[in-house]
């Protein structure tokens, strides 16, 4: 019996090794099609569709609907894919996270996570990649405060807008 276990182990290592040892391994391109310019996918003109506030410091990121009060008159933001410039057309009696127009950047034109505007100091992530074709644009402003000694989040505003014109 311990010659069956013995041989069939002997024949079990044998046949995985030979498996492992056959498959070949080519990782050289693994793109499905050609990559979406994020950059181009940007440009356009957007209106304001929803605002939220979100409490960072709960588990549960509790939210609240805030676009009544920053909906009073249409907000609209355009940026320019060429000369990666951008405006904002927003009521004055509303909060102004995004700064008065200006230039804007991604942290990686490839995968950009964040958006940088030149008139603005508030960290501004994206919600997902964006492309030429996308009618949804969500960006989270995000408010820090030092709690014991860490900077942590506070509290965020996501932003919805919608696509008028590319």
């Amino acid at each position: 019996m311990k010659t069956f276990i013995g041989k069939f182990l002997l024949m079990s290592i044998l046949l995985s090794t030979g498996v492992i040892i056959s498959c070949e391994n080519k990782v050289d391109d693994l793109t499905i099609g050609e990559p979406f310019d994020q950059v181009e996918g940007m440009g356009g003109t957007w209106n304001l569709l929803e605002v939220k506030i979100i409490d960072e410091l709960t588990i549960e990121k509790e939210s609240m609907d805030l676009s009544a009060i920053f909906l009073s008159e249409p907000t609209t933001l355009s940026f320019d894919s060429e000369t990666l410039t951008y405006t904002i057309e927003t009521p004055s009696d509303v909060p102004n996270f995004l700064g008065e127009g200006g230039s804007w950047a991604f942290d990686n034109n490839d995968f950009p996570k964040k958006l940088m505007l030149s008139t603005s100091t508030s960290n501004i992530e994206l919600g997902a990649p964006i492309r030429t074709f996308d009618d949804k644009l969500i960006i989270k402003v995000t408010k820090t405060c030092i709690v014991n000694e860490k900077v942590k989040p506070v509290l965020s505003y996501q932003y919805e807008f919608e696509r008028v014109e590319n």
